[in-house]
């Protein structure tokens, strides 16, 4: 795994060739057939694979993430030239958390059971980025309210910390029952989704500047 991440090389030299949603695509399918097939093979669906191609399906799912990630941080870090820092931060704070975030999902949920966490792994990134490839893209410079911008960069900064003691908590939890891992699990998901509501609130901000204008 850690060895497909090293050719993470490849994912930044393709982010000045192909355009956003090409990298994202490239990324996600890396994942969903590297981390597919050690899920057919943890789960007893196929046979067991011999060990040296084991180990090249590891690399891939290994090298996805880099391809998922650039993409992400190469976009954000060109959209948002004012709050470079701040965002590249954010990025990684969530990047570090992910681990956490299916951990513990997984074990809300399926009670640790390897082939469930290698079925997250395999499915939930594909489906978000497969999604996603619609909407992350490069925008052209424009004249931005910096403030405001700042803002929004802030409030990212405190869902981070909030998700951040979250996972501590559950994390500190001795054996949990069925009812506080569902209820662990929503609040989680409302968490992560909530970053969400800035983009709303800034359509609608800007769609009622526009019709105050007319």
């Amino acid at each position: 795994k850690d060895v497909g991440k090293a050719f993470g090389l490849l994912a930044g030299l393709a982010s000045d060739k192909f355009p956003t949603w090409a990298i994202l695509l490239i990324g996600s399918l890396q994942g969903l057939i590297g981390y597919g097939v050690q899920w057919l093979v943890v789960s007893q669906r196929i046979q067991p694979l011999p060990y040296w191609q084991m180990c090249v399906f590891l690399c891939i799912g290994g090298n996805s993430t880099t391809w998922m990630n650039t993409a992400v941080l190469v976009t954000c870090i060109r959209n948002f030239r004012r709050n470079r820092g701040p965002v590249s931060g954010i990025l990684k704070g969530f990047v570090g958390l992910s681990t956490a975030i299916f951990t513990d999902l997984c074990s809300a949920l399926f009670a640790d059971d390897p082939a469930s966490f290698l079925f997250m792994l395999a499915f939930i990134p594909f489906s978000i980025f497969l999604f996603g490839m619609f909407f992350l893209r490069e925008i052209p410079p424009a004249a931005t309210n910096d403030e405001e911008e700042s803002t929004y960069v802030t409030i990212f900064n405190a869902v981070v910390v909030i998700v951040t003691i979250y996972l501590l908590v559950f994390g500190f939890m001795p054996n949990p029952s069925a009812l506080v891992s569902q209820v662990f699990t929503v609040v989680l998901l409302l968490l992560l989704v909530a970053p969400l509501g800035i983009l709303v609130h800034s359509y609608l901000k800007a769609r009622m500047h526009l019709e105050g204008c007319v």
